[in-house]
Formats: C-alpha cells, sequence, structure tokens
C-alpha cells in the first residue's frame, strides 16, 4: 500500500511539475507577444499593454491533431468587417486539422497568407522563406462578445512544424485581431466556427480602444 502511495506522489508531483513548466513557457511566450504589439507600424503604447487580458494558461486546451495538406487551391480574399472599404488578405487553402476537444469533432482550416494585407493580422513578421512560412488560422467560439472580442481570434504556425502530419495546436496562444486595440481596423470573419467555447488565450481588451 505504502509503495502505491508513493508512486501516485510521485505521479502528481511530475503533473503538477510539467503543469508549471508549461505555464511558464505560455507566460513567456505573452510577453514576447506583448513586445510584439509594440514594434513597427501602429505599435501600441506600452502603457496601453497593461490592459492585456488572457486566461490563466490550461494545458486541456493544448491539443494533439492531424495535419491534411490540400493542392492545387486558388488564391482569394477573407471577408472582413470594416469601415474603410479595405479588402481582406488574399490567401491560399493550405490544409485542414482535424481534432477533438470538449466533447466535440473540430475541423479547421489553415490558410497561408499570399499578399500583405493593408492592415496588420499577426503579431509574427510573415514574411519568411517557405521553409518556415507562417500561417494563419482564424476561429470564434461561443466566449464571443462574452469573454472575448466578438471578431474572433487567430492563431498563427510554421509550416515547418506540420511536415510531419501531426501539429499541436495551442488555444493558449490564440490572440485578437488588431481591431481589438483600434476600432478603425477591420478585421477578418473567422472561416472556423467552432460549436464549444475556447476558455483559453487572449480576452478582449480591458480599455476601450479609440477609432
Amino acid at each position: 500500500m505504502k509503495k502505491v502511495v508513493f508512486v501516485f506522489l510521485l505521479s502528481t508531483l511530475h503533473w503538477a511539475t510539467n503543469a508549471q513548466d508549461y505555464a511558464a513557457q505560455i507566460l513567456q511566450y505573452r510577453e514576447g507577444y506583448k513586445m510584439s504589439l509594440m514594434k513597427g507600424e501602429h505599435a501600441m503604447k506600452p502603457e496601453d499593454t497593461g490592459y492585456l487580458r488572457f486566461y490563466t494558461p490550461d494545458p486541456a486546451y493544448r491539443v494533439k491533431a492531424t495535419f491534411e495538406q490540400v493542392t492545387g487551391t486558388v488564391p482569394f480574399r477573407l471577408g472582413v468587417k470594416n469601415k474603410t472599404g479595405d479588402f481582406g488578405p488574399e490567401v491560399r487553402d493550405y490544409g485542414i486539422v482535424y481534432f477533438n476537444m470538449n466533447g466535440a469533432t473540430i475541423t479547421m482550416h489553415v490558410y497561408r497568407i499570399v499578399t500583405k494585407p493593408v492592415f496588420r493580422i499577426l503579431a509574427r513578421d510573415i514574411d519568411k522563406t517557405d521553409e518556415n512560412v507562417i500561417l494563419f488560422i482564424p476561429f470564434s467560439d461561443r466566449t464571443n462578445y462574452k469573454e472575448t472580442f466578438g471578431g474572433g481570434r487567430y492563431l498563427d504556425i510554421s509550416a515547418a512544424a506540420l511536415q510531419s502530419g501531426n501539429v499541436i495546436i495551442d488555444f493558449n496562444k490564440g490572440c485578437n485581431p488588431h481591431t481589438a486595440y483600434e476600432k478603425r481596423y477591420p478585421y477578418i470573419v473567422p472561416p472556423n466556427s467552432l460549436p464549444i467555447e475556447i476558455n483559453a488565450g487572449e480576452k478582449k481588451f480591458g480599455h476601450n480602444p479609440g477609432y
């Protein structure tokens, strides 16, 4: 009996340590994300970064997915919601990811950005080589308009991460479109609409964004 309890305690300690390490990794990632928002054109003011809000890191929203690349697709423009008449970025359907989460079978399309949009999409630089091009997964879920931005959120992922046919989708890295911070910017209407709540990643901006 003592041996069983000892093994259980070791297992619990190992899980707790891994969870702490994972949380630390996500917090470090968010610091990098925050820094990226303060760079480049339309950079966020340092004092406004205090209004960025996130869910507590939760490894339950880090899932292993199956990736299936698609070929022969033609570029098209994603739809946007805006007041300026801008068009969405030209993208190509790069592939599909499949996974199960919270009792639902999820399918999400992954897009490659073909032409650089006139408004900011991702925090990371999209001008990468073909070997490590940044891919784009816009999604909406049932937290929108309640705890998260109404127009959905974005994930980015490198093409290199998809080479094996499997990929880790981590919603803890989900981020807002730029219009969440500056209302005059358009945002993409996410083609990926999830039938569940994704209580992970970035929440609503905690300040009324200016125009």
